[in-house]
């Protein structure tokens, strides 16, 4: 008879349901925790990405808007002030912007940008600004890098 009451005990053991949900919570609450600490550390630094991006952009514009001291945009070789102007709206150090100026003749990229092309060919004068960060994670611990660039023909 005891054999038949340790059973009878076993099955209404495994029968019981009190407490599972608390058990199933416990498993379940750290992946969830990772994955909401996850969320929140990527949406800051796609929201920190995308301000730099912003940055760059309100550069070119400034740009394109027109000439800095009287000068036409064809004329004007001197655009370091938007280095400045990044740097200032990104919140970083002027160092971390970089300033890539090219020109292309008939789509073919020459050595310098003050070079002139020749008669019947198109001239195309490019500007690139470049912006880096780092982004310190919240959550995960950690600094990453994070950049931001854009283009635009200015002749």
């Amino acid at each position: 008879m005891r054999r038949r009451g340790f059973f009878e005990a076993l099955r209404r053991l495994v029968a019981d349901q009190c407490g599972a949900s608390v058990t199933e919570l416990a498993l379940i609450a750290p992946v969830l925790t990772l994955f909401v600490t996850g969320a929140i550390d990527l949406g800051e630094g796609l929201s920190a990405r995308f301000s730099l991006q912003q940055s760059v952009n309100r550069s070119l514009e400034i740009l394109q808007a027109g000439p800095v001291q009287g000068a036409s945009n064809s004329d004007q070789t001197d655009f370091s002030y938007l280095i400045n102007e990044t740097a200032t709206t990104a919140g970083v150090p002027a160092s971390q912007v970089t300033m890539r100026q090219w020109l292309e003749c008939d789509n073919v990229p020459k050595s310098r940008y003050d070079d002139t092309c020749d008669a019947g060919q198109e001239t195309a004068r490019y500007l690139q600004l470049r912006v880096n960060k780092t982004f310190q994670a919240h959550f995960f611990l950690g600094a990453y890098p994070i950049s931001a660039e854009a283009s635009v023909r200015i002749q």
